[in-house]
């Protein structure tokens, strides 16, 4: 990647939208990417293996309705993002 700007734009670009990672020691990096990356869950220096009582879900094209697990189910309507970060 030539920047971190192309790199968002790559990943924001495709028509799923389920989970994305970054793995960075640029906190300043990590924080623009969970802003503006278009998911439903951001992993920051993790592996993309989600906890069972965190809300699991994607946007677009990703995800089967509302998130299915956690106690977020009943919130189908809004749109969350799940941030994972590790440092």
């Amino acid at each position: 990647m030539e920047s971190e700007q192309q790199a968002l734009e790559i990943a924001n670009s495709v028509e799923y939208g389920l989970a994305a990672a970054i793995f960075t020691e640029n906190l300043s990096s990590a924080y623009r990417f969970a802003d503006q990356v278009e998911s439903g869950m951001v992993h920051i220096n993790h592996g993309t293996a989600s906890a069972a009582h965190m809300p699991f879900g994607g946007v677009k094209q990703s995800g089967f309705g509302a998130y299915s697990i956690g106690s977020s189910n009943k919130e189908f309507y809004t749109e969350m993002k799940v941030v994972y970060f590790q440092y």
